[in-house]
């Protein structure tokens, strides 16, 4: 008789864990992929989402706190209305996995590029890709299939389950909190310096319609010295979104701008 493979048995186990009840004892025998099924269970759950959250951004150039609705429907697109409390709207956002459109109303322009870490960089304050941007404005974190495929075991940390990756450059640590199998935090440590360069913590998780999902968020990009903090005061799930709620509309007047960052400058 034939015994299956290590990779493929874990698969299985993901699949047959995933109809488990999402709250796991803390236990060191508890099967890593049971955890992970769960954690991604609860990702998966959020089809939609619509928020209003208090946003702080700390860079080197500049330091800003503003309101904003986010709005995305899994995969993409991503939609942001920037507030503030004396103006109301200053500016929207538009995105998606390749294009990226952004209308200043205060100077009205629209400004249209291709998305990328450096484009998310310039108009919200912390480098990131479009999908890690997703997964902190939503403040869902998953276990990737390569992560699956990489799963052994995990340790007992401060009361969570903490499980660690590793790459040719760097380590990848994630803490899973057990009463609600979600994320709780994750880190990225360069191998070379032993430092953290990247740190994500999420808190104050509450169940809305089956899905949990973390009030309060925090991005430590240490690497750069950029920092960002989100604290939702509404969150909704899976409603049915129609397509206009995508649309981002500008005046006719507004100058439009081609953005180019100095890294697509650099491919020119």
């Amino acid at each position: 008789m034939k015994s299956l493979c290590p990779k493929i048995l874990v698969l299985l186990l993901i699949f047959v864990y995933g109809c488990a009840t999402q709250k796991i004892a803390l236990d060191p025998k508890t099967e890593p992929a049971k955890i992970v099924s769960l954690v991604n269970k609860n990702h998966k759950k959020l089809n939609t989402f619509l928020g209003q959250a208090s946003i702080s951004v700390e860079t080197q150039s500049f330091n800003q706190s503003f309101n904003a609705d986010v709005i995305f429907k899994k995969p993409e697109p991503l939609f942001l209305n920037v507030k503030t409390l004396l103006v109301g709207s200053i500016a929207k956002v538009l995105a998606d996995s390749t294009e990226f459109k952004a209308y200043n109303k205060l100077k009205n322009e629209i400004y249209l590029g291709k998305t990328s870490s450096a484009t998310i960089e310039d108009f919200i304050g912390v480098a990131m890709g479009f999908e890690e941007l997703t997964r902190v404005l939503t403040g869902l974190e998953f276990f990737s299939p390569k992560e699956i495929a990489k799963l052994e075991g995990f340790k007992i940390d401060d009361d969570k389950f903490l499980f660690t990756f590793e790459n040719e450059s760097y380590l990848r640590k994630i803490w899973v909190e057990p009463q609600f199998s979600v994320i709780t935090k994750s880190q990225i440590i360069d191998l070379v310096s032993e430092e953290v360069i990247l740190e994500k913590k999420y808190k104050n998780f509450v169940k809305t319609k089956g899905v949990y999902l973390p009030k309060a968020i925090k991005v430590k990009n240490l690497a750069n010295n950029q920092y960002l903090l989100i604290n939702y005061r509404t969150q909704k799930v899976n409603k049915k979104l129609k397509d206009k709620v995508f649309e981002l509309n500008y005046p006719s007047s507004a100058k439009q701008i081609e953005y180019i960052t100095s890294e697509d400058y650099g491919k020119q």
